[in-house]
């Protein structure tokens, strides 16, 4: 019995830590709508709290003869993320899709369905999509300028386009102070925005204990190209804020500092030593791109095996339905 005046505890669903089987994808998804390109990221851990973690998927690629693709990027409870993911398989199998404009049409609808039948309270998930649509071939003059790709968040019932940058999940805050400072007021390459893909997610890993494990960073191009950051440049770029954090941890302090700061901390030799420092990382992000560093030759071999087993049943599934597995995401457990 409670004490007197006590409440009973109300017991909603996914209220709890669950165990396997009602798993929980706390995690960090965002997507970056710069210029010449769209930059999709999210972490790969997927967590059950206070109890397990593992790595796990979370950018879904799948592509319709050629024709065109979309990417589904999810943050919140596993459950219903896979039902949205099971009822746009079930919807694109079973409709003819003639239209580029149909496909959000199909997706945001099998998204409603799916918020419906759970109800919004316990709908916990926020999805990022791209759907790119994939030319046969583009003109010499509108290469880098006409190319299509929608790009959008479902979220309860709303539906709302990206026009720059969104994030969602865990940590939240901490990317929209990240977003404030250094995508607000400066326009990024496709290039700029898979580095700063990386420093966000690393921030956000060393943070929040939901969210770790690699990153996956998906770039969408002009033309319909689409590419995927390694490891091994993940691990540089890691190395590279890391770098380039330790060298401003005085730079709020240098702009307030006193006649007795400045004795102890001489800004002149601060800066320079601040420049040096800004200096090596751009020269060496230079030489990194112009001779990118390769994984690991086991994983290489092993993933040029996989993909060519890949490509044939990809071709034998092609003949049985026009929804297709991706090559590129053959690599997503990389």
């Amino acid at each position: 019995m409670g004490s007197m005046g006590s409440k009973p505890r109300p017991k909603f669903p996914y209220s709890e830590p669950r165990l396997p089987g009602g798993k929980q994808r706390m995690t960090l998804i965002g997507a970056i709508n710069c210029a010449g390109g769209i930059v999709l990221l999210a972490d790969r851990q997927e967590t059950i709290t206070d109890y397990a973690k593992w790595d796990c998927c979370k950018i879904t690629q799948f592509e319709h003869r050629d024709e065109y693709r979309f990417f589904m990027c999810g943050a919140g409870d596993s459950d219903p993320l896979e039902m949205v993911h099971e009822r746009v398989n079930r919807h694109w199998r079973e409709e003819n899709h003639s239209g580029y404009n149909s496909i959000r049409e199909l997706v945001t609808r099998a998204f409603r369905e799916v918020v419906d039948e759970i109800g919004l309270p316990y709908a916990n998930m926020d999805i990022i999509w791209a759907i790119q649509n994939i030319p046969k071939e583009i003109p010499a003059s509108h290469l880098g300028f006409d190319f299509q790709i929608d790009l959008f968040r479902t979220s309860g019932h709303t539906v709302n386009s990206i026009p720059r940058h969104y994030f969602a999940g865990n940590p939240v805050l901490l990317c929209k102070y990240l977003s404030d400072m250094y995508l607000e007021r400066s326009i990024q390459g496709p290039d700029e925005a898979e580095a700063l893909a990386a420093y966000f997610l690393w921030e956000a890993k060393e943070y929040d204990p939901t969210v770790g494990k690699h990153s996956d960073i998906v770039t969408l191009l002009p033309g319909g190209g689409v590419r995927r950051m390694s490891r091994a440049t993940e691990e540089y770029w890691e190395k590279h804020f890391y770098e380039l954090k330790r060298a401003m941890g005085l730079l709020p302090l240098m702009s307030c500092a006193t006649s007795s700061q400045e004795f102890i901390h001489n800004p002149q030799d601060y800066m320079e030593r601040f420049n040096a420092t800004l200096e090596v990382l751009r020269q060496e992000q230079k030489k990194m791109r112009a001779n990118p560093p390769s994984d690991h030759p086991l994983t290489l071999k092993v993933e040029e095996a996989r993909k060519e087993i890949a490509k044939k049943y990809m071709r034998i599934r092609a003949e049985k339905t026009p929804f297709t597995l991706s090559d590129s995401q053959t690599s997503e457990d990389q």
